[in-house]
């Protein structure tokens, strides 16, 4: 896979994903290392399975909102944290191929 990140508006952030895989799910997981209440280590964002003909590349565009990285917290408040976040980019929560820290304020 290769990974591109661009912010095209405020609050917006899309992955270009370049996928050669006959058969692929481009998953995109995000992250808080320093998160003011216990989490668990990534959240699934987004998702995509593609099927490919032999030889075959496709483009695809994962896209979540800076609002998507919101989390409960011990009162029931949703909320993002500013900090920084990581951006996990694989084909299963296990095989991580890329990740790109990002900073919310």
């Amino acid at each position: 896979m290769e990974i591109h990140l661009l912010i095209p508006v405020a609050g917006l952030l899309m992955l270009i994903i370049a996928i050669q895989q006959i058969a692929e799910v481009a998953q995109l997981y995000a992250s808080n290392p320093v998160c003011s209440v216990l989490r668990p280590d990534k959240g699934l964002k987004a998702f995509e399975k593609v099927f490919l003909k032999p030889g075959e590349t496709k483009t695809i565009e994962l896209t979540i909102k800076v609002a998507d990285l919101a989390f409960y917290d011990e009162v029931k408040t949703g909320n993002v944290e500013a900090g920084e976040f990581v951006l996990h980019i694989g084909n299963s929560s296990n095989n991580i191929l890329e990740k790109i820290k990002i900073s919310v304020q």
